[in-house]
Parts: C-alpha cells; sequence; structure tokens
C-alpha cells in the first residue's frame, strides 16, 4: 500500500479544497496532513476566489508547481 509521503517522493502533492480557509485548516490539522503538506501546497477555495469544479481552481496549483496546464485533445 502507498502512503501519501512515499507518493511524494516522486510526485508533487497538494491539496485543492472547497470552503473557508479556517474551517479546512481545522480539518487538515485533524487529520494531521500538516506534517505532509506545507502551507504553499494547501490551496483552499476562499483563498483563491476559486471553487472546484471550476478548472481555474486546478490551474493554480499546477501554475504554482511550475506545470504547464494541457488541455486534453477533443474539449
Amino acid at each position: 500500500m502507498f502512503y501519501l509521503k512515499d507518493l511524494k517522493k516522486t510526485y508533487k502533492l497538494g491539496i485543492i479544497t472547497n470552503g473557508k480557509a479556517s474551517e479546512q485548516r481545522e480539518k487538515i490539522a485533524k487529520l494531521h496532513l500538516f506534517e505532509l503538506f506545507t502551507e504553499r501546497e494547501i490551496f483552499i477555495s476562499e483563498e483563491m476566489g476559486l471553487e472546484k469544479p471550476q478548472i481555474e481552481a486546478f490551474h493554480t496549483p499546477l501554475l504554482q508547481y511550475g506545470i504547464k496546464p494541457e488541455q486534453p485533445k477533443g474539449y
């Protein structure tokens, strides 16, 4: 079984979540995810001004990681 910490060795991971920043940070803390993710790896809709499923909510983290968002052909 893979764990997030193992996946982070190979992949750039982050959290994208909808909601109020204070509530989402409380949930992240309860799940001990601050042990794995820095503030720069956590993307909260209230702070981004975007919500899932808006495509821009996914582009913001990609751009921060230096990954160019590509749209699949046919869309």
